[in-house]
């Protein structure tokens, strides 16, 4: 019989943004106090989120998700869906062309949660 609550879904998505965060550190070389200061939180928050086990979804772990994930789309290669919508949109100033812009956010928000 184990002890102590279930754990959740969100227990395992806590465990993979972590994983990711932990990725992100090591592959930019950023240190934890300026990734604090890129998420407006303090440095001893980050730490403190970093050395949590298990993850847990805190402000701070979902801020760094958020985070982490906006680089992500940072790196998309150019010349991409997003970027011939935006140049569509261009002195175009249709609504037709402002939806496919966010269609296409939309799916590239969908990638990146898969």
């Amino acid at each position: 019989m184990t002890r102590g609550r279930t754990p959740s879904k969100s227990d395992d998505e806590a465990i993979a943004a972590m994983a990711e965060v932990r990725d992100f550190l090591r592959n930019s070389r950023i240190s934890a106090t300026a990734l604090a200061r890129q998420i407006d939180v303090s440095p001893s928050s980050v730490l403190r989120a970093l050395k949590t086990q298990p993850p847990r979804w805190t402000p701070t772990l979902h801020a760094l998700d958020i985070f982490i994930n906006s680089q992500k789309l940072d790196e998309l290669e150019a010349g991409g869906p997003l970027e011939a919508q935006l140049n569509a949109l261009r002195g175009a100033g249709s609504a037709s062309a402002a939806a496919a812009v966010l269609r296409a956010v939309a799916d590239l928000l969908e990638r990146a949660a898969d």
